[in-house]
């Protein structure tokens, strides 16, 4: 998805169930994530349909939190940060389970990866890119 993609649905306020950013640009990662979380978010709410989860997170950790329903409000966002499912790290078990569950997160989520660097020859990154 190109920039001008992403500014469009966050002024238009449709945000879709997946993302993924990567790169050095730390501001503008948090930044579009920010303006993310405001939309789809209640301030009050936000310690209830917020989940942070780091590096040391495995599959099931994600899809778990991802088909949990948000509480006293119409979506949630799951925020995945440096996962390594898209430098290749994991087992590889794991992350074509992953990939599989990604080409439908449910619409209640959005789900965002948040990585440092990524491979682009990998499978993850193909389906999320689609």
């Amino acid at each position: 998805m190109s920039i001008n993609n992403l500014k469009n649905q966050i002024r238009n306020k449709d945000i879709k169930p997946l993302y993924l950013f990567y790169g050095p640009e730390e501001y503008l990662k948090k930044y579009y994530i920010n303006s993310i979380e405001e939309i789809i978010i209640d301030k009050n709410l936000q310690t209830l349909n917020k989940v942070m989860l780091d590096d040391k997170v495995d599959v099931s950790q994600i899809i778990d939190n991802c088909d949990t329903l948000p509480v006293f409000s119409e979506r949630k966002l799951v925020l995945v940060k440096n996962s390594g499912f898209f430098k290749g790290g994991g087992k590889k078990e794991e992350t074509e389970k992953l990939v599989d569950y990604l080409k439908d997160v449910p619409p209640f989520t959005c789900l965002i990866f948040y990585e440092e660097d990524i491979d682009k020859r990998l499978r993850i990154y193909k389906t999320v890119n689609k």
